[in-house]
């Protein structure tokens, strides 16, 4: 009796073990995950305030205008800005580097400066630019051009902005004012898609670059690898 005695306590422990463990998994399986990643999701972009000839307070002859964070700006078509502290009653000027007449504008406050997007035209022809400006100074810390007219609404998130204008796209870094990558000549003659830009869909990998053609009532796009900008596919 007694040889059986050990292969029994065995078989009991090894049992008791299994018993033991199976309980444990379920436990195991709820501690959350340490090493989680954050999903960047569009919802996090911000807009820039869009410069307006119509605004709640009081009009200047021949400007764009926009209320942001306390400030009003008033964009003249020279490429004059007049900032007022709706707060401190101060006011301080700067100046962009248009050549002809500034007549589309989008403003936003990056890290204490001030980002302009704007559309610079002499009536025959057109061109648009993003410049970084020094609020204390007025100095233009950067400036590029975004090629082309029908400047779309530009979308920032965090330290980078996708921009639009007449068959062109591109992502710019806002840290130095270059681009990250960009495309040209995307307009089609033929079919005319990719006149202007309506919105800007930003994924996990890749950017959709929506353009709602109205002669056909369809939505026109280029969709771009996020991380390399190589066109990955053209709709319409």
């Amino acid at each position: 009796m007694k040889k059986y005695l050990l292969p029994i306590l065995l078989a009991f422990l090894y049992c008791c073990g299994v018993g033991a463990i199976s309980e444990e998994k379920p436990h195991a399986q709820e501690i959350p995950q340490k090493n989680e990643i954050a999903i960047k999701t569009p919802t996090s972009g911000v807009y820039p305030i869009e410069a307006t000839s119509k605004h709640e307070y009081p009009r200047e002859e021949d400007t764009l205008q926009a209320s942001i964070a306390g400030y009003n700006y008033y964009f003249y078509t020279d490429g004059r800005i007049k900032e007022e502290n709706t707060n401190a009653g101060t006011v301080k000027n700067f100046k962009v580097l248009n050549e002809s007449i500034v007549e589309r504008a989008y403003l936003h406050h990056l890290n204490g400066n001030l980002l302009v997007f704007y559309t610079d035209t002499d009536s025959e022809m057109a061109g648009s630019k993003v410049e970084l400006l020094n609020r204390e100074t007025g100095e233009v810390i950067y400036s590029n051009d975004i090629w082309g007219f029908n400047l779309g609404q530009p979308i920032i998130f965090g330290m980078k902005s996708y921009v639009t204008a007449i068959g062109f796209v591109g992502k710019l870094d806002l840290r130095t004012g270059k681009y990250d990558w960009k495309h040209h000549d995307l307009y089609d003659h033929q079919k005319d898609s990719f006149n202007s830009f309506d919105s800007v869909d930003v994924g996990e990998s890749m950017v959709e670059f929506i353009s709602l053609h109205h002669r056909n009532k369809t939505e026109d796009k280029v969709i771009v690898d996020d991380k390399t900008g190589k066109i990955i596919r053209i709709v319409k």
